[in-house]
């Protein structure tokens, strides 16, 4: 859209007296999608403006949709709870979690979405074994839909090798696309994978929409922890409840089915949670099984749900 559009089009919302409700513009592959964001009460009586302004901007040349959000509201329309997945350091499994948990709230019945918008390195087409890029209707994103899950992921939207490199306003846009813009329908739990780390995401997450829960995936190492707490201050400074921590990597199973600690028994982070006063919701042991599952996209909670690590995410799911 050149800059001469763009005036143009600011000039046409403002005469209509929308301009102050514009939450994004954004250039579509053939149009160009204008949110609106205006409260709940106010959204009957500009529904007409709103088309009278869509007939000048088409008038432009280029085709124009405007659409009403629920943007003002944190909650995102049709999702009941969302729950952030988050870690404090990259390494510790935290997709996997997030993937698992997903697909296990599914085989019990539930409706539930997962949207990746770790930006330095989605893992969702991975566990998936999607790679296409989800379709358009009606200026909405369609999720791709498998193993009983909707899934969005900003790994969907560019090509595998690509490096992104966003500051704070392009990460808030991405969100808003990713989870905003993406046609749920109705959902019992959104599943939110981030980025390791405590950065721009988590803190957009945070004042842009109403997170119910989250899950911190940790190891059992102290250097892993160490970070993990910076995550965990993070979170309770930005008022996100915390559910629990799950402590990847803590065991092995022997031959015999002895389970060998390698960390101990009273690992950092047990004693991490008894410092921010939560639990262990569940320790997950080294597994070829789980690595062979994700490295194949087969989701070991589905094809597998009654193996012993299917049922340990099955009881994450139900501390949700």
């Amino acid at each position: 859209m050149s800059n001469h559009n763009n005036s143009r089009v600011e000039e046409i919302l403002s005469s209509f007296k929308l301009s102050s409700y514009v939450e994004s513009v954004t250039e579509m592959k053939d149009k160009i999608l204008i949110t609106l964001a205006p409260p709940k009460e106010l959204v009957s009586s500009l529904t007409k403006l709103a088309e009278n302004a869509t007939d000048s901007l088409n008038a432009l040349g280029e085709k124009h949709q405007i659409v009403f959000t629920n943007a003002s509201s944190k909650k995102v329309a049709g999702v009941q709870k969302i729950i952030m997945v988050a870690s404090g350091k990259g390494g510790v499994g935290k997709s996997t979690i997030a993937f698992n948990i997903a697909v296990s709230l599914a085989q019990m019945g539930k409706k539930v979405g997962i949207v990746d918008v770790d930006i330095y390195g989605p893992s969702l087409p991975s566990l998936s074994g999607i790679s296409k890029k989800p379709i358009l209707e009606d200026g909405l994103m369609i999720p791709h839909e498998k193993f009983g899950i909707k899934m969005m992921s900003v790994g969907f939207l560019v090509g595998a090798e690509d490096a992104l490199i966003w500051r704070g306003p392009m990460t808030t846009k991405m969100l808003y696309q990713l989870i905003r813009l993406t046609n749920w329908g109705t959902l019992d739990y959104l599943i939110i994978d981030t980025p390791p780390g405590t950065g721009d995401v988590h803190l957009s997450l945070a004042e842009n929409y109403e997170i119910d829960g989250s899950i911190m995936a940790s190891s059992p190492q102290g250097l892993a922890v160490a970070d993990v707490k910076r995550a965990l201050t993070m979170l309770g400074k930005l008022n996100v409840p915390l559910i629990g921590i799950v402590e990847n990597y803590s065991y092995i199973v022997e031959e015999s089915g002895k389970k060998n600690y390698l960390f101990g028994d009273e690992t950092a982070s047990k004693k991490l949670a008894k410092t921010f006063k939560t639990e262990i919701l569940a320790q997950i042991p080294i597994s070829k099984e789980l690595d062979e599952a994700n490295s194949n996209a087969r989701p070991l909670t589905y094809y597998k749900p009654k193996s012993e690590i299917s049922l340990i995410f099955h009881d994450i799911a139900n501390a949700l």
